[in-house]
């Protein structure tokens, strides 16, 4: 079955710029939202047609690319992966530098870090020259940012087939600049942006089915040169069978051209 029905909660527009606030009260679970708008929508599984996307021309592409890393739950183990991830991206992207400056675990199980069940993107040209000042070294900072760079997703299952909250994007060509809109996030002790996006008709959402731990998704989520980014979320399909709890790893890369 190419298409599925699943449920995906958009932004809405405000005439108010929004706010998403993480840990509020330093309670660790708590997220809050602006007000979201559940769609149901159709998205297509590319199971049978992961290779029709490519990162060049989609800012999407699916790899087969397995890992040695069994558990990502400590720094050693972390390390060992950027050198997996450093390698992956040179072999499949003509870059000049890479920073790997974040990773992040989500799954459903009791966790500060949930799977993200709201479209967005999760940078814009404002907070994406923060995280350039923020990760490079001063003195080539001004070198990044007047050059060609981008920050690219890497996002990874870990431990099981994903059979719940399975990740899915909006083709960038059926995204339209008004569904777009600029949202703080505010943390603790600093104050970031992302793009939510509102709902329109006309996206082509695609997901692919039952990613396993031997799969990669690399996506663009900024890029200097206006390389379309990605808006991208976790949703729930309809009628789907409880399964083994969702865990992933997604890691965040500054790159320079």
């Amino acid at each position: 079955m190419k298409y599925q029905k699943a449920e995906i909660f958009y932004h809405v527009n405000s005439n108010e710029k929004q706010k998403i606030i993480i840990n509020p009260d330093n309670l660790k679970e708590n997220i809050i939202f602006p007000e979201l708008d559940k769609k149901t929508i159709l998205i297509k599984n590319l199971r049978d047609s992961k290779g029709q996307l490519n990162f060049r021309d989609d800012s999407l592409e699916f790899f087969n690319y397995p890992s040695r890393i069994k558990n990502f739950d400590d720094k050693i183990s972390l390390d060992q992966y950027d050198i997996e991830l450093t390698t992956f991206i040179n072999k499949n992207l003509n870059v000049s530098e890479i920073i790997i400056f974040d990773h992040t675990i989500r799954t459903e199980e009791q966790s500060s870090r949930p799977p993200a069940r709201h479209a967005h993107i999760d940078y814009t040209e404002k907070s994406a020259q923060e995280t350039v000042r923020r990760y490079v070294q001063s003195s080539y900072q001004q070198e990044w940012l007047q050059s060609h760079f981008a920050i690219v997703n890497i996002w990874r299952p870990i431990i099981n087939i994903v059979e719940s909250a399975p990740l899915g994007f909006i083709l960038p060509k059926s995204v339209a600049k008004k569904d777009l809109i600029d949202i703080d996030l505010q943390y603790k002790d600093r104050l970031g942006e992302v793009t939510g996006t509102v709902f329109n008709e006309c996206h082509q959402w695609v997901y692919l089915s039952e990613m396993r731990p031997d799969e990669i998704v690399l996506f663009n989520m900024y890029d200097s040169f206006k390389k379309p980014p990605m808006v991208h979320s976790a949703f729930d399909l309809e009628n789907t069978k409880p399964g083994a709890v969702r865990k992933s790893i997604e890691s965040r890369v500054l790159i320079k051209f």
